[in-house]
C-alpha cells in the first residue's frame, strides 16, 4: 500500500485512518500466506504514531512490524547505472554506459563526480536522481557531465532540495526554511555555545503566520518567556537536525551524526555548549554556505 500521503481522505482524519490500518494490519499478521506492507515515510510514520497522544499506542508493539530501507553510495550507483541502461538501451549495441562514463573521475585531491553528487544528498534516490538530472540539463547536449556542469546544476538543485524537504516536513514542523534563516552566509560548522541572540533573531523574530507550526510555539514561548533563548534554540536545532539540514557532534568522543545515517534521536537535552553543528552539504548553496577554500574540485 503507497501513496498514503496523497489526497484521498479528509486531512482531519488521514492520520486516524493509517494507524487504525496499521493496527489491523498487526492482527492480520497470524493469518497463514497473508502479507501486508505499508510503505510510509519517516515524517508520515513519526506523525501518525505520536505515542505520547494517542491512548493504548506502545512502542515496543509496532517496533517489531518496521523494516527500514536504507541507502547507500553502492545501491544509490547501481540505482543510476539501471536507469542509464534502460535510457540508453537503444542507443548503444555492445555496452552499457555507466556512471563513470559519464562523470568525471577522482584525480588527485579531487573527488569523483559521482562521490561529489553523492555527498550533497541524504543518501535518499529522489536525491540522486534529482542532481544527476539537474546536470544532464546543464550540460548542454554534451555526452558527459563535467565539473563545471556540477557547479552550475548545484545551485538550483540545492534550493529545490531544501523546498522539497520544507514541503514533506510541513505537516510535522511547519515551514522549516524560516528556521533556517540564522544559517544563510555562514561557514558549514558551528558550535552551540557562539549562537548569540543577534544571530538568532532572524528566525525567533520571523513572521509565523501559521500558528500550529513549531517555529510559532517556539517564538510565541520564547517571547512570553516560557523557555528562555538557550531552550528555545536547542529546540530549532532539533528540527533542523531531524529534517537533515543540520548534523550533529555532541562532544569530542563522539562522531557527526546525521538523521540518515544514524538511529539516534536528538533531544534538547543532549546538546550542550561544546556541542558542534554542521550544516549538510547538500544545502550548502541554497543557504550560501560560505566555505573558503572549499570549490567544486574538492
Amino acid at each position: 500500500m503507497d501513496d498514503l500521503d496523497k489526497d484521498w481522505v479528509d486531512i482531519t482524519i488521514v492520520y486516524d485512518l493509517i494507524r487504525a490500518l496499521i493496527v489491523t494490519i498487526n492482527e492480520l499478521k497470524s493469518i497463514p500466506g497473508t502479507k501486508i506492507i505499508i510503505a510510509l515515510r519517516d515524517n508520515l510514520y513519526e506523525k501518525t504514531f505520536q505515542f505520547g497522544d494517542v491512548r493504548g499506542m506502545q512502542r515496543e508493539k509496532y517496533r517489531q512490524l518496521n523494516l527500514a530501507i536504507e541507502w547507500n553510495t553502492t545501491y544509490l550507483k547501481q540505482l543510476l547505472n539501471n536507469r542509464l541502461a534502460l535510457l540508453m538501451k537503444e542507443q548503444y549495441t555492445n555496452t552499457t554506459p555507466t556512471v563513470e562514463d559519464f562523470m568525471p573521475k577522482a584525480a588527485g585531491n579531487k573527488l569523483s563526480g559521482f562521490d561529489y553528487l553523492i555527498r550533497r544528498t541524504l543518501l535518499r534516490p529522489r536525491d540522486v536522481i534529482a542532481f544527476f538530472n539537474k546536470c544532464m540539463e546543464k550540460s548542454n547536449g554534451q555526452s558527459t557531465i563535467t565539473r563545471e556542469t556540477l557547479s552550475l546544476a548545484e545551485p538550483e538543485y540545492s534550493r529545490e532540495r531544501l523546498e522539497a524537504v520544507e514541503d514533506e516536513w510541513m505537516e510535522n514542523f511547519g515551514s522549516i526554511i524560516p528556521l533556517c534563516a540564522f544559517l544563510r552566509g555562514k561557514g558549514p560548522m558551528f558550535r552551540f555555545k557562539d549562537l548569540k541572540e543577534n544571530d538568532m533573531e532572524a528566525t525567533l523574530l520571523a513572521s509565523s503566520p501559521d500558528k500550529n507550526n513549531a517555529l510559532f510555539k517556539i517564538q510565541n514561548d520564547y517571547i512570553i518567556g516560557s523557555v528562555d533563548f538557550s531552550m528555545a534554540v536547542k529546540q530549532i536545532l532539533c528540527i533542523l537536525y531531524r529534517v537533515g539540514v543540520l548534523g550533529a557532534k555532541l562532544s569530542s568522543s563522539e562522531s557527526t551524526m546525521f538523521t540518515q545515517s544514524s538511529t539516534k534521536t536528538l533531544e534538547p537535552t543532549d546538546i550542550t555548549d561544546e556541542a558542534k553543528f554542521y550544516v549538510h552539504m547538500m544545502f550548502y548553496a541554497a543557504l550560501k554556505i560560505t566555505l573558503r577554500s572549499q570549490t567544486v574540485t574538492e
